[in-house]
């Protein structure tokens, strides 16, 4: 009888760890649980831009001539941190603003929390690598494919 009872408690306990291991094991499905992975950290400069740049060329590694329509042509950007974009979406000039980082890795980090005046709900999150950068111009690549040189006024 105490072998039957010890076999019964093992085999409780069994099944409780395993479906405690496949409950942790499954992805989250929900839209706050895919936000949380895809989310990344990005560790702070501390380095800080200031000034007006305005957009002087636009290169794309794949797109031959095309407008590139929805990125911005002019940054402003503040030593507290704040940005202000304008880019043209739809044929209609639209400002950005929010706050920005330069991280460790050479990435301007771009926290769109205004879109056209009106409050987003969450921040938009853009990154740009700094491919060169002196007093006068910044050469930001995109995705890997867009580069962006940006004069400053």
């Amino acid at each position: 009888m105490n072998k039957r009872l010890l076999s019964h408690f093992v085999l409780c306990v069994a099944g409780t760890v395993f479906l405690a291991a496949c409950r942790d094991a499954h992805p989250q499905t929900t839209e706050s649980g895919l936000q949380s992975r895809t989310a990344e950290a990005f560790e702070d400069s501390g380095r800080r831009l200031t000034g007006d740049f305005v957009v002087q060329s636009l290169v794309d590694d794949y797109a031959v001539k095309a407008v590139q329509e929805g990125l911005p042509s002019a940054f402003s950007f503040n030593e507290d941190g704040a940005f202000h974009s304008e880019r043209k979406s739809g044929g209609v000039m639209r400002s950005e603003a929010g706050s920005y980082m330069i991280s460790a890795q050479d990435e301007i980090v771009l926290y769109v929390e205004t879109e056209g005046g009106e409050k987003r709900s969450g921040a938009r999150i853009e990154r740009y690598t700094i491919e060169a950068q002196s007093e006068s111009e910044l050469r930001l690549r995109r995705d890997g494919s867009a580069t962006l040189l940006l004069r400053k006024k």
